[in-house]
């Protein structure tokens, strides 16, 4: 139901609308013509022809632009001596009451002209120009700019009304849709005082006046609100609301004459909320730190208000208030705080200002949509002079093949979201997840590539929320994801570093990513499974045929000697099998035991030295890998050191990590001819397998030591 009030409240604008064209259009059709454009020169007492319209009256009359007129004459003879003031289309050229007044009087002395019917004008030569107003004007004579301030109203009205009936109720909302349609109502009076070529009725323009002045301050005051409050009030003391009781009493004393401003009475009191704007602008920026949605919120409204008001308020306002020609005039100024509302409309879409739905805004779309394709079928029309048969078939092609096609490219780029591609971003899922076996890595590494993709501001949490699919939560403030890991659920916070808010195309990528991911996983598991199958199979036929025959060698060996050969072959296979099956761990401390008494048994002299215990898991690989390692120094101990010199130290550094140095005097140097160093490099690379590192210190001319160091991480390497 809340929908169908809003369609109501929709509705009920336009209609308002219309018929405020179609009392403007009344207005004209009533009104003399004289088909002509004059400028306001007060002090030289004139009124000056700035164009003419092809035809018209004016024109008629042999008057060419840029000629000054400084009197005109009635059909009975009179003279009326112009003061230049009759040409003045509102406030903004009259800088207090008295001058006011006196404008009022002079329009309605050259009104009564106008109504009387032919007259002449006399240009500062003294030559008379005879015109003949037209009483009854055709329609097609309103001009451009009449029709443009109707429609920016007409935008105007429909963005702040969408607002206010679709987004949730709120202060800042209803006085947003207040400065809408005060807005709006200052540009349909300036529609009607476009209608004026000299002058139009002085009740009429006196009142449109007025009721402009109105509609200027419910603008600004009411924007100077929205500001203090959105998104949060600023201070419990009402100072907007204040500052409105001062702005209404402005506007009696406008309206009433009671007392003369400063400057210029009519101007200086639209002023007043601007610093006052800047100040409460630049608390809520201090206010939302930390809150993104907030922030995003606060820099897309400054930045629409204050790009906008800064422009009106240079080139038209201040100079207006110096009594000095504005270098914007009042129809671009309207134009430019149209857009205001037009970026607060984007920023609703981008942003979620308000938190209005996309529906209003396709509803604003598809009106102004249905006015373009008559007005262009209209224009065709009467440009081309085509009957009801002709102009049918011509305006369903230029709805089919332009209009349609240039209005979804203009929505696309105006209101859609740059999404997320999927296929994109494929690359660098498989070279993140293809290789990755543990699962808390894989989820991890999830983690971190969303919130890369999505440029998250932060993961605020994961929890132990199972979910199916990925959900927006928030209003857009945060995306929770399922993780990799079913029954678990990640909180992604402030989309592109905090500046916009998700929406379901991040939904929509961040299932589908999940998607990847555990299919990838489920690939990877599968492949774990045949591996393991075919570690499992070669380890069988290790174990009974190699194994077997082994066995038999032992049993059948011809002397002790063989037999000691095939036993240490036996235990060798033993250990193959041990790190095929990964089945077996080891505690450091029990392993170091044996391999020490190992190689005290090569190398009685050796000397071990424990600096600090040492604690690890090691894994059946890892033992066979550090075996191997104490096998090589071992031997190479026998080949190349000094008796007696070999030294071993067991360690642990602050972070736990096991640290093994050897050390002995070297009595000949290696021939590394042959070998190439090849068992140096077989430890490193075994001791790279376990996640270590080494650090080798070889023999020279002044050191005749060999030394090296092997350090081991607290933890196995994944």
């Amino acid at each position: 139901m809340a929908y169908n009030r809003g369609y109501a409240f929709l509705i009920a604008s336009v209609f308002a609308w219309l018929l405020t064209l179609v009392l403007l259009v009344q207005t004209f059709l009533v009104s003399p013509y004289i088909g002509g454009v004059f400028q306001a020169k007060v002090g030289a007492g004139s009124i000056v022809l700035l164009q003419s319209v092809p035809d018209g009256p004016i024109e008629a009359s042999g008057l060419k632009p840029g000629t000054q007129v400084v009197a005109l004459k009635t059909a009975d003879g009179t003279r009326l001596d112009l003061t230049g003031r009759e040409a003045i289309l509102g406030r903004h050229e009259t800088a207090n009451f008295s001058i006011y007044n006196q404008t009022l009087d002079d329009k309605k002395r050259f009104w009564e002209v106008l109504n009387e019917g032919s007259f002449e004008l006399i240009d500062d030569s003294g030559r008379a120009y005879p015109v003949s107003p037209i009483q009854s004007p055709k329609l097609t004579d309103i001009d451009f700019e009449t029709l443009l301030k109707m429609v920016l109203a007409l935008v105007v009205i429909m963005v702040a009304v969408g607002i206010w009936v679709f987004a949730p109720p709120s202060y800042a909302v209803t006085m947003l849709a207040i400065s809408g349609l005060g807005l709006s109502v200052n540009m349909i009076c300036g529609a009607f005082l476009a209608l004026s070529e000299v002058t139009i009725a002085p009740t009429i323009f006196h009142g449109v006046i007025s009721l402009a002045s109105w509609g200027g301050a419910s603008f600004s005051f009411a924007l100077l609100t929205v500001i203090w409050h959105f998104p949060r009030r600023i201070t419990r003391v009402p100072v907007a609301e204040i500052l409105i009781c001062i702005g209404i009493l402005l506007q009696l004393n406008i309206m009433f004459q009671w007392q003369e401003l400063p400057l210029n009475s009519f101007e200086i009191a639209h002023l007043l909320p601007a610093p006052v704007a800047v100040f409460a602008s630049a608390v809520q920026w201090f206010n939302t730190r930390g809150r993104p949605v907030e922030r995003a919120s606060v820099i897309w409204f400054s930045l629409t208000i204050y790009g906008l008001v800064t422009l009106v308020l240079v080139l038209y306002s201040i100079p207006v208030v110096f009594d000095t020609p504005p270098i914007l005039g009042p129809a671009m100024a309207n134009v430019l705080l149209a857009l205001i509302f037009f970026g607060i409309a984007l920023g609703t879409l981008r942003y979620r200002l308000f938190d209005v739905h996309w529906i209003w805004l396709r509803v604003l779309v598809w009106v102004f949509a249905g006015f373009l394709v008559l007005a262009v079928d209209l224009a065709l029309a009467y440009l081309l002079n085509l009957n009801q048969l002709q102009i049918l078939p011509l305006a369903l092609l230029v709805a089919g093949w332009v209009y349609f096609p240039i209005r979804n490219r203009l929505i696309e780029w105006l209101f859609g979201d740059k999404v997320i591609q999927v296929s994109d971003n494929i690359p660098e899922l498989l070279e993140r997840f293809s290789s990755v076996r543990n699962q808390d890595e894989i989820d991890g590494r999830f983690v971190s590539f969303l919130q890369q993709i999505f440029k998250a501001q932060e993961v605020a949490s994961i929890d132990p929320i199972p979910l199916e699919q990925s959900k927006v939560e928030n209003h857009g403030l945060f995306l929770r994801v399922p993780m990799v890991t079913k029954g678990r659920s990640m909180k992604l916070v402030g989309k592109a570093n905090g500046r916009q808010l998700f929406s379901g195309a991040e939904k929509k990528a961040a299932d589908s990513f999940l998607r990847l991911v555990r299919s990838i996983q489920d690939g990877n598991h599968r492949e774990i499974q045949r591996l393991d199958e075919e570690r499992r199979r070669i380890t069988r036929d290790l174990h009974d045929d190699v194994g077997g025959k082994l066995l038999t060698m032992i049993y059948q060996a011809p002397n002790e000697k063989s037999a000691e050969q095939a036993q240490e072959a036996l235990q060798a296979l033993k250990e193959t099998v041990a790190v095929l099956e990964d089945a077996q761990e080891t505690k450091f401390e029990t392993a170091w035991a044996v391999l020490c008494e190992e190689m005290s048994e090569v190398l009685p002299n050796i000397q071990f030295v424990n600096e600090h215990a040492a604690h690890r898991v090691l894994s059946s690989r890892e033992y066979v890998n550090l075996k191997r390692i104490v096998q090589e120094l071992t031997s190479n101990a026998m080949k190349y050191a000094v008796p007696g010199s070999l030294v071993v130290t067991t360690g642990s550094t602050d972070d736990d990590d096991i640290v093994l140095r050897f050390q002995n005097g070297v009595a000949k140097r290696p021939d590394t001819s042959l070998s190439g160093m090849r068992g140096l490099t077989n430890i490193k690379s075994r001791a790279s397998e376990m996640g270590g590192t080494v650090e080798i210190v070889m023999p020279s001319e002044e050191r005749s030591e060999f030394a090296i160091k092997i350090t081991l991480p607290a933890e196995p390497t994944p």
